[in-house]
């Protein structure tokens, strides 16, 4: 529990995270991560009610398996407007890492997902409160979860929110447009973490369900003990049953090269 006292504008924080990893053998493991948070600002208030559960199996030293299953209950309010959520679903991946030789290396992985998404909406200016994301290792943009964001809204912090009002537009990360949604890519030299907050302002999308498939893909070469490498990753979303509804279909592919040193790090992308 957290409450922030201001001249202005109070606020209260109530938070609760559950982590579980079991090994049920030397092969199989599973995983299980719940996260529970209530965000109040003046008159915004923020519900999120989030859960994952994933079971891992090694078939061998080089190739995992697994099954992910998760889903999310999110309600956002201010004054006479609200917006509430839920999603549902998971999907098999696998990751293979082969030796080539006692300096290089190949990896390969495929991640698919089927999700049920359900939206009740009065339309409105509604505020976000802490949306967590994370930016992993891929080098891919973070994808706000609310379509139409005022981009000059959007405040990013590290879990602790901190910087105090967040790290700075420009220098540390870029806000893209994408149609109608926002991503946020860290550039070169950024100070933020992989794991991150952001705050904003949307305009509501009107109510409705659908449906998603998504399917990401990739292939890695690492070569010199991993100082230099060539990759390639592939990206594919697409919505069913959402005319009513602002949703995002992707098409992406990527090409680049990587190079590390002890003094320099520079990354070639195409």
């Amino acid at each position: 529990y957290n409450r922030i006292e201001s001249m202005t504008v109070p606020g209260q924080l109530y938070s609760a995270t559950a982590s579980l990893r079991a090994t049920h053998s030397e092969q199989l493991n599973s995983q299980y991560n719940f996260n529970y948070s209530k965000n109040t600002y003046g008159d915004a208030d923020n519900d999120n009610l989030s859960g994952n559960v994933l079971l891992e199996h090694k078939l061998f030293q080089s190739l995992t398996t697994d099954l992910n299953l998760q889903g999310y209950r999110y309600t956002a309010s201010s004054d006479t407007d609200s917006q509430r959520s839920w999603q549902l679903g998971g999907g098999p991946g696998f990751r293979y890492t082969k030796r080539l030789s006692r300096s290089s290396s190949l990896t390969a992985y495929e991640n698919a997902g089927y999700f049920h998404t359900d939206v009740q909406s009065s339309g409105g200016l509604i505020p976000v409160i802490d949306e967590a994301h994370t930016f992993g290792t891929s080098g891919q943009p973070i994808t706000l979860r609310q379509a139409n964001v005022l981009p000059g809204t959007i405040v990013v912090t590290d879990t602790a929110r901190l910087p105090p009002g967040g790290y700075i537009p420009g220098l540390d990360y870029n806000i893209i447009q994408n149609g109608q949604f926002t991503l946020i890519e860290r550039p070169v030299g950024s100070r933020v973490p992989d794991s991150v907050l952001v705050s904003y302002n949307f305009n509501a999308s009107p109510s409705g369900a659908y449906d998603t498939l998504n399917n990401a893909c990739g292939l890695r070469f690492d070569f010199f003990n991993n100082h230099a490498s060539l990759y390639t990753r592939y990206t594919l979303t697409r919505n069913y049953g959402a005319e009513d509804l602002v949703v995002q279909d992707l098409n992406i592919f990527v090409l680049g090269a990587d190079r590390k040193s002890t003094r320099l790090n520079s990354s070639h992308r195409t």
